[in-house]
């Protein structure tokens, strides 16, 4: 997509910032459609779509060039495809359609594979779902490997890891997943702990100081569930 813009208008930044642009108002856009569909108000909806497109860190990434915003537009838009159960798709194609935009999600940014298994446990245990629940998660997890495998078996042949390069790179090799694989326990709970600084150190200094209203999201989140 960046390449194509780039070749549009001869400028990697200015292609840069008007991709993360438009990834941030779809963010913002499929947010309200996904509150629409949990039963959640219009203004309340609105509210929440609104709070997300104004959300500091979403407006840095927006201006980076980085893929945070396109992550963030695929992830609230297959929650609002699985949610909202279309009714001139067939359940079959709308649980395969769900995990193949789920395994695009993850292409994206790699821990958005972790929302995955939560959205199957939902499946399979929540009433709404109906008779057929199983069977459509099963469905789900196959779409999911089947579009996820020709990277995942790329990433292991060139890095040896199911993730990219560049995710590696950035990780080192502290990482919680390959500290718990090693039983490395007191790695792991140092992660952790520094993990759970670190959002509240971003909570304090962006959110309290420069969003508040955004924190409002949580408890109506909490409300709405």
């Amino acid at each position: 997509v960046l390449s194509i813009a780039v070749n549009l208008f001869n400028d990697p930044i200015i292609a840069g910032k008007l991709l993360g642009t438009i990834f941030l108002f779809l963010t913002g856009y499929y947010a309200f459609r996904l509150l629409r569909t949990v039963q959640l108000d219009y203004g309340s909806s609105l509210l929440g779509g609104a709070l997300l497109i104004t959300s500091g860190a979403l407006g840095w990434a927006e201006l980076s060039g980085l893929e945070s915003t396109l992550s963030t537009a695929v992830l609230t838009g297959s929650l609002w495809w699985y949610f909202s159960q279309p009714t001139h798709v067939s359940r079959k194609s709308h649980a395969l359609v769900t995990g193949g935009l789920f395994s695009l999600a993850t292409l994206t940014r790699p821990e958005i594979a972790l929302v995955f298994p939560l959205l199957l446990v939902w499946q399979c245990i929540h009433k709404s779902r109906g008779p057929n629940a199983l069977r459509d998660a099963l469905l789900m997890l196959v779409a999911f490997i089947v579009v996820l495998a020709p990277a995942e078996i790329t990433n292991y042949a060139v890095s040896g890891s199911l993730v990219p390069t560049g995710y590696i790179t950035s990780l080192g090799q502290e990482s919680a997943i390959r500290l718990a694989r090693h039983g490395e326990i007191v790695g792991l709970l140092n992660r952790l702990l520094f993990s759970f600084r670190g959002i509240w150190a971003m909570t304090r200094d962006l959110y309290l100081q420069q969003n508040p209203v955004f924190l409002l999201t949580i408890p109506t989140a909490i409300w709405a569930m």
